[in-house]
C-alpha cells in the first residue's frame, strides 16, 4: 500500500480514538465507583493472574511505579487486592486481587456492559449489524499488529 494511504489512515485512526473516548468511553467512567479508570484498570489486569511485583504490573500497563503504589494503596484500604510479602526476601511484595476485587470487577462489568447496551439502544437494527461488523474486522486486523 503506498505510504499516502497509510499516512492517511493513520490519521482517520487518530480521529476514531478521540471519537471513541467522547461517545463510549467518557460516560462509562462516570459510573457510581469510588475507584478511578486505573484502579479499575488495574483489577482487569490482576484478574486470573498469579501475584505481580509492583515493577512487573507497572511495567506491563504502562504506568510510572510511584503511580501504582498510589493506585494500589486505595484498592489495599477497600480490600480489593493484597499485598504478600515473600518469605525469602522480605523486599519483594507481589500484589494479587482478592476475591472483594473479583467481586468488585463483576459489578463494573455490569454496569459497562448496560451503559454499552444503551449507548448501541440508539441505533437502527442495520446500523447495529454494520457496528457488529467493523468491530470484528477492526480485532482481527489490530490482533496482527
Amino acid at each position: 500500500m503506498p505510504d499516502k494511504q497509510i499516512e492517511q489512515l493513520a490519521g482517520e485512526f487518530l480521529q476514531l480514538m478521540p471519537l471513541l473516548r467522547k461517545k463510549l468511553l467518557k460516560p462509562i467512567e462516570k459510573t457510581p465507583s469510588d475507584l478511578s479508570p486505573l484502579q479499575m484498570h488495574v483489577l482487569f489486569f490482576l484478574k486470573d493472574k498469579e501475584p505481580l511485583s509492583m515493577s512487573e504490573i507497572a511495567e506491563k500497563m504502562g504506568v510510572l511505579k510511584q503511580q501504582m503504589t498510589y493506585l494500589t494503596n486505595k484498592l489495599e484500604e477497600n480490600q480489593l487486592i493484597e499485598r504478600i510479602h515473600d518469605k525469602k526476601d522480605r523486599r519483594s511484595i507481589k500484589i494479587s486481587i482478592t476475591e472483594a476485587g473479583i467481586a468488585a470487577l463483576k459489578v463494573h462489568k455490569k454496569l459497562l456492559l448496560d451503559l454499552i447496551i444503551n449507548k448501541f439502544n440508539q441505533l437502527s437494527d442495520e446500523d447495529i449489524r454494520e457496528l457488529k461488523d467493523v468491530i470484528q474486522s477492526i480485532t482481527t486486523l489490530l490482533n496482527k499488529l
